[in-house]
């Protein structure tokens, strides 16, 4: 058996890919959710079950990253991805419990609106992790994220000023209104982690192209 000077790299990259598939797992339970309210005690289940996995990754990820000497890129920057995707991944299953905890027979257009930009967004992320590992820019990808995290302000806002137009006298009206800030409050700070985590990784793309 041959010998070597140099420690073994482990494909961090390859890990982010595995990463980003759980959370877009995840995200189709969400869609789900959203767009068909029913069975979400399982639904959330599945999706508690795959922030495991993720979890699981995350941890692999970081335990690897203390053993190895050589590093495709800095390790400050495969530290932040690691945590941005984590977090991304929790903040989905937090956002799917919520929805179940109110138990919410129907979604407003608004929140379906936005669950589909999240996923749109997701799909850019995907094209920056392959740019990232071919050290290429990624500026396309990020115009579109940008343009898509503009959209979806404008569409929550839509969405905060509907509920609010609602009659206040009807006590389930009220109710429901407490119920929808909070579900967008949760939508709101996961397109917010989705498009941080872009961040990072454009400022990763700028370094290495």
């Amino acid at each position: 058996m041959g010998f070597s000077l140099f420690p073994k790299t482990y494909k961090f990259y390859e890990m982010f890919e595995l990463q980003h598939q759980k959370i877009k797992q995840a995200l189709q339970i969400l869609k789900s959710i959203f767009n068909d309210p029913t069975d979400m005690n399982r639904k959330c289940k599945e999706i508690t079950l795959i922030e495991d996995e993720g979890n699981r990754i995350s941890s692999d990820i970081t335990r690897l990253l203390s053993s190895t000497f050589i590093t495709p890129i800095d390790r400050e920057d495969i530290h932040e991805i690691n945590v941005a995707q984590e977090a991304l991944l929790n903040s989905i299953k937090s956002l799917a419990n919520r929805v179940n905890m109110y138990n919410i027979d129907k979604a407003t257009k608004a929140s379906i609106e936005l669950v589909e930009n999240l996923d749109m967004i997701l799909n850019e992320h995907e094209q920056i992790l392959k740019a990232m590992t071919h050290k290429k820019d990624a500026i396309e990808n990020i115009r579109k994220i940008k343009k898509l995290k503009e959209d979806s302000d404008t569409v929550l806002m839509h969405g905060i000023h509907n509920i609010y137009s609602l009659n206040p006298k009807d006590d389930n009206i009220v109710l429901e209104v407490i119920k929808w800030t909070q579900i967008y409050d949760r939508l709101e700070k996961t397109i917010i982690r989705a498009d941080n985590l872009a961040n990072i990784m454009e400022g990763i793309c700028v370094k290495y192209a």
